[in-house]
């Protein structure tokens, strides 16, 4: 049977041959925004190299949308006072569309180009939801020239749901997510959230039905269809 103590790594290790050191690092979500409660990832310091797992990947052609996990690399780097120059993930090949090998200055160019959750958020917050509606076109086209996956308007898109609570605001930004990548099914299940976080029924139902019909694996269907389930339970009158 396996012992569990032998995977708990606390704080860290490190192995050094007198050449050579491998130092695994944690950082915990007390601290840092990771997809995980404990993150690990890797210092070569005599090689530079620093193994990040999925906190950061590059996309060949433009700078991704500033998540939190990358914010969280960036800020364990200088808490740290680390200095890789290579930034290494495990989860990307160049036949998927991303760097295999990244680089510090990769990710300061991301964070200095990319889009900001933040900022679109604050922005959005400046323009009556009418009008955001009105000019949905015009915003396709200028968000389109910066977020060349759905990805990265979904980011956006939950930053506002999640931390602003602000359901409409989102629900236009999937709304565009869906516009310009209508062959997916991930915009059109959170434009499906959104709309039933303000209580449309109808709307976050033709969303999750839509997104249904494109969904690829029988893990989605399932989500999708336990959500289409849940509208039809609300929808009962009460006794």
């Amino acid at each position: 049977m396996l012992d569990r103590s032998a995977l708990v790594i606390g704080d860290g290790f490190t192995i050094d041959d007198g050449l050579q050191r491998l130092r695994a690092r944690v950082l915990s979500t007390s601290r840092y925004r990771v997809p995980a409660d404990e993150y690990v990832i890797i210092d070569l310091p005599e090689s530079k190299i620093l193994v990040t797992g999925c906190l950061f990947n590059k996309p060949l052609t433009y700078w991704e949308v500033v998540n939190g996990r990358k914010l969280a690399l960036a800020q364990f780097i200088a808490d740290e006072r680390l200095s890789p120059e290579w930034l290494v993930p495990t989860n990307t090949t160049r036949e998927a569309g991303f760097e295999e090998v990244a680089t510090v200055s990769m990710l300061a160019e991301t964070l200095d180009k990319g889009l900001r959750p933040e900022q679109v958020a604050d922005r959005l917050a400046t323009i009556a939801p009418e009008t955001l509606w009105s000019s949905v076109d015009a915003f396709a086209q200028e968000f389109g020239a910066r977020a060349h996956r759905s990805f990265d308007l979904i980011v956006c898109g939950n930053y506002l749901m999640q931390l602003r609570a602000d359901f409409e605001r989102a629900a236009f930004l999937f709304h565009i997510a869906a516009k310009l990548h209508p062959r997916e099914a991930d915009p059109l299940w959170f434009l499906g959230k959104a709309w039933s976080g303000l209580g449309d029924q109808s709307k976050a139902r033709e969303a999750w039905a839509a997104a249904l019909h494109l969904a690829e694996d029988e893990e989605t269907r399932a989500l999708i269809n336990d959500a289409l389930n849940g509208l039809k339970r609300d929808a009962l009158p009460a006794g």
